[in-house]
């Protein structure tokens, strides 16, 4: 799966720095495209396989819905957007496995970065006519719109709440909208597959009987034949959204946990910004590595420490020899602590040292009911102890807890299914957190509830009026 060229999306040498540290902002692309290769190639060898069955005139690929989560800053809109801006110059990013060019044209995405294209199937309908045939989508939207609402029988409004009828009429109005497009863009007027990206996708609404759930049904099962893919981004608990939306036959191959970059990848990332920007670090090699390996390879702490570098590195009118990394690694820590604050919700913060324990006792192994059980067991733990940062906030039961550290990226469920705290280094934030609310220590064996499953902790609770979970 080697790359091909990776062009930036900013210009290179010292120019391209002062972009980078001037306008490159949060869920930017990066500068260079590190990592990811397996997911990269999966979509598009996908992508290849939709246009070869749609030029042949074969059935398309079903259930080719693809999911990409990770916790905040883990590259999810990053990945979306190099991936749409590659293939804008109708280029592959990856070859096949035996290192030929893809054949056929590269994908066109129609990107939503809010998820906010999904919740007007009138509006979805007429931005994918545009991405297809560009100057048509406004002219065909009307019509469109007037197909499906003859066909569903009512006024769609998509939005939640618009259309909440019966599930005979959502599912019309979504293949009317399907055949809509179909009929709007025959298989003449394709020119490249599409696929449609859509980031944040955990907050998409509904469940599996609601326009969203139908309409993603409809692309995935894509009884009309369309060269169409979707990929869904979003939040750990993205694997559970797309379940509600009726999408529960996703292959495990179509699903990617992202983590951070490995040594290998963090590698490949220093030699292509250096080689894109025009750096030479000589003598000061190890120096950039070192920096490089104190952002645990979290791709929003290493692009906070490449733009920390490209600061100080013009400071120094680019002499390399004159760069001051310490104040490169003070710039970066700066953006690390302020990236850790900004993912402390009010929960965390109120029950800081209930998550600090947490933290101390999760080894990786765990899945998610183990993790439901240990934040209880620290919970009862302390039942007489009057301070607070040692429970649950009053208003949030166990499960809401848990999803919250999942929302704001302090647990991650992998692939595999286990449970772990993606970075490191906010891993070790939050235990020090916790510290600074009371003292931590590990707590020791707890024989009334250890090794105990959930369900039987929850009957426990329930008969010694225990704050009960639901």
């Amino acid at each position: 799966m080697p790359f091909n060229d990776n062009p930036s999306m900013i210009p290179g040498g010292s120019e391209g720095l002062r972009v980078l540290f001037e306008e490159f902002k949060d869920r930017s692309a990066p500068a260079y495209f590190a990592g990811r290769k397996h997911i990269l190639s999966d979509i598009e060898k996908t992508g290849s396989e939709i246009w070869y069955h749609h030029q042949h005139g074969m059935p398309q690929v079903e259930g080719s819905t693809k999911t990409i989560f990770g916790a905040p800053g883990a590259g999810k809109s990053s990945t979306l957007k190099f991936l749409k801006h590659y293939w804008s110059n109708d280029k592959f990013m990856t070859s096949n496995s035996d290192g030929s060019k893809r054949s056929g044209p590269s994908p066109v995405m129609l990107y939503s970065g809010d998820s906010q294209i999904m919740h007007s199937l009138a509006f979805f309908c007429k931005n994918l006519v545009e991405v297809v045939a560009p100057g048509r989508g406004d002219k065909l939207f009307a019509t469109i719109s007037e197909t499906i609402r003859k066909s569903a029988g009512v006024n769609l409004g998509f939005a939640e709440g618009g259309l909440q009828s019966e599930q005979t009429r959502q599912l019309t109005a979504t293949q009317a909208g399907i055949h809509a497009i179909a009929k709007a863009l025959p298989p003449e007027k394709w020119t490249r597959p599409v696929i449609i990206g859509v980031d944040e996708a955990q907050n998409l609404p509904g469940d599996d009987n609601s326009p969203v759930g139908k309409l993603l049904q409809a692309l995935h099962t894509n009884d009309h034949n369309l060269p169409v893919m979707v990929v869904l981004a979003g939040l750990s608990n993205l694997k559970i959204r797309v379940n509600e939306l009726g999408l529960s036959r996703l292959s495990a191959n179509c699903t990617y946990s992202l983590e951070g970059l490995n040594t290998d990848e963090i590698d490949d990332l220093r030699k292509g910004f250096c080689s894109h920007f025009e750096i030479n670090l000589g003598q000061r090699i190890s120096d950039f590595d070192e920096l490089l390996r104190r952002t645990d390879g979290w791709p929003a702490h290493v692009q906070n420490c490449l733009r920390a570098f490209a600061k100080v590195y013009l400071d120094a009118d680019c002499d390399i020899t004159a760069v001051d990394f310490a104040e490169v690694e003070r710039l970066s820590q700066a953006s690390r602590m302020q990236y850790y604050h900004d993912r402390m919700s009010y929960a965390m913060e109120e029950s800081s040292r209930l998550l600090g324990l947490l933290m101390t006792r999760l080894t990786g192994s765990e899945r998610r009911g183990d993790v439901l059980r240990i934040i209880k067991q620290i919970d009862i733990q302390h039942d007489g102890d009057e301070d607070p940062t040692l429970h649950l906030p009053d208003d949030m039961t166990v499960r809401e807890f848990y999803y919250d550290l999942v929302h704001r990226g302090a647990l991650q469920e992998r692939d595999d299914k286990t449970v772990i705290c993606p970075i490191p280094s906010f891993r070790q934030y939050m235990i020090e957190v916790g510290k600074q609310s009371g003292q931590i220590n590990t707590p020791s064996e707890m024989p009334r509830y250890q090794g105990l499953p959930w369900d039987a902790i929850e009957r426990i609770e329930e008969a010694h009026t225990i704050r009960n979970v639901h």
